[in-house]
């Protein structure tokens, strides 16, 4: 028995099959928090107190056990991957597009036998294929873009790619991941023509835009990572609106957009995963409503006599609070909070798997000064520009126990109405904002996050304002302070899209 340091302590989750309830052979994922602020139980106790002479408390019982997870870490790709389907209860348009730990061969990547809908999307027809990209290879070649050389039929187990310099990697790192990253089409196939602030992406023949894994609501990136892959007067990120078979309508155009015919151009379009906020009876595929819970692991190094390692399991957690903090030349963090069934009493015996968690693979931090590509209100027709000084966005599902007599610990948990708020403030350069509280005015703000493991872009599309009060700070610039509450947007009928892209320029 020793003294635990906090450096020592582990921690990891699995996704359980039910609350409380793991598989018979889960997957462990490691956890990077910067501090740990509530794990496991916490024991409510009520002492007997009769009248009496002694006039002394007198042993009572334990009445109540509230089970939570709580900490902080910094925002990496990987740290969104792990929480954002729980905390938005949908599942990602394209999650089964990613494959974790797929051995290499010289001809491709080995993945799992394909469902129908995973061949849909995965093309390839000569004019048309699919690209995807792989990251954590122990062979530099087998990590970056690859484009597909041959199609993924259904019960296919290949994601072809052939001829660009492929290294048979058979027990690849657990962490490696390959996952589609877009589409390249036929030469001069692409088309764009902007309006304004909006857009029509055609294709004359080869993409049909309905079954490539996209959606109304998401954002893609009109151009690949490198010029000879992008229109020579359109390349950026835009928010699709409408899809048909060969057309994209785009608005919230992000970057150099003009009219372009697309001759002798051979422009990708770069897209990833894709999760927004569905009713609870949404069960379509790329539309399901899901309610995750997971299990935590605390893993403390010969705290049990022996010395022994010591193991805590907090159950049956379900995704509550999430708070992305963009402070002022710093890091982005995020605060991520969790209500839990129950934490039984720490043991010696390791749960199934644990010993072998997987690391994360996409570490890196997003700077608040170097790693926002774009942090945009918009205000009607108009796009104001606006200082942000600090920026935190929350996300509760408003979830509450639900206790039974008999026994300890929470029975259920409910989950309540959806919130998505903002807390900001902006350096005060125009009436723009104290007046959209003023009015009522139906706002809409999107944030771009890039860097070297992907793109994150968040996307609030209806918001009101609230607060608008002012700060007068001594030789500095007048600051507004200001609340935004989203709501279902009258089109998407969501209260915010979260697009993942695991390659942008």
């Amino acid at each position: 028995m020793t003294r635990v340091s906090t450096n020592n302590v582990g921690f990891q989750y699995a996704v359980e099959t039910t609350p409380g309830v793991l598989p018979g052979s889960p997957t462990w994922f490691v956890t990077e928090p910067n501090d740990i602020t509530a794990a496991g139980a916490k024991l409510t106790r009520v002492a007997r107190q009769p009248i009496s002479k002694l006039r002394q408390a007198r042993k009572g019982a334990i009445v109540n056990l509230e089970s939570s997870v709580e900490y902080e870490c910094d925002v990496t790709m990987s740290a969104v991957y792990d929480v954002v389907e729980g905390f938005v209860f949908a599942e990602s348009v394209n999650v089964d597009l990613a494959f974790r730990a797929a051995p290499v061969l010289t001809t491709g990547y080995t993945i799992p036998a394909a469902t129908a809908d995973q061949a849909a999307k995965i093309q390839f027809s000569g004019t048309v294929a699919t690209l995807i990209y792989a990251r954590g290879y122990s062979t530099a070649a087998n990590n970056g873009l690859k484009v597909l050389t041959a199609d993924t039929a259904a019960a296919g187990v290949l994601l072809a790619a052939g001829g660009q310099g492929l290294v048979v990697e058979a027990s690849p790192p657990t962490n490696a991941r390959v996952e589609v990253a877009g589409i390249r089409p036929a030469a001069a196939d692409l088309s764009i023509v902007v309006t304004g602030t909006t857009a029509v992406l055609t294709s004359a023949a080869s993409i049909n835009f309905t079954t490539i894994g996209v959606k109304v609501g998401q954002f893609v990136h009109v151009g690949g990572l490198l010029a000879a892959n992008q229109f020579s007067a359109a390349v950026g990120f835009a928010r699709i609106t409408a899809i048909t078979a060969t057309t994209l309508t785009l608005d919230k155009l992000l970057g150099t957009f003009a009219t372009d015919t697309g001759a002798g151009e051979t422009v990708d379009l770069l897209f990833g995963q894709f999760i927004r906020n569905v009713a609870t009876d949404a069960d379509a595929y790329d539309t399901r409503y899901l309610e995750r819970t997971v299990q935590y692991e605390l893993f403390y190094p010969d705290l049990l006599t022996g010395p022994a390692d010591g193991f805590k399991y907090p159950e049956g957690n379900y995704f509550n609070t999430l708070g992305i903090n963009l402070p002022l030349n710093n890091k982005a963090t995020m605060s991520v909070g969790l209500l839990g069934l129950n934490t039984p009493a720490i043991t010696g015996t390791r749960k199934t798997n644990a010993s072998a968690g997987v690391l994360p693979v996409m570490t890196a931090a997003f700077g608040t000064a170097s790693d926002i590509a774009r942090l945009t209100t918009r205000i009607g027709a108009t796009t104001p520009t606006v200082c942000f000084q600090s920026l935190t966005l929350n996300l509760n599902n408003n979830a509450s126990r639900e206790n039974c007599l008999g026994t300890l610990g929470a029975t259920y948990v409910n989950v309540g109405i959806f919130g998505v708020q903002l807390q900001g403030q902006v350096v005060f350069t125009s009436e723009d904002i104290p007046n959209a509280v003023r009015n009522n005015t139906t706002v809409s703000l999107d944030f771009v996050l890039h860097n070297q493991d992907g793109t994150i872009v968040l996307d609030l599309p209806s918001m009101e304002l609230d607060g608008g009060d002012e700060e007068f700070p001594l030789n500095q610039s007048v600051k507004v302070n200001f609340t935004g509450n989203a709501f279902a947007d009258a089109t998407l009928n969501t209260s915010i899209g979260i697009s993942l892209f695991p390659v942008t320029p």
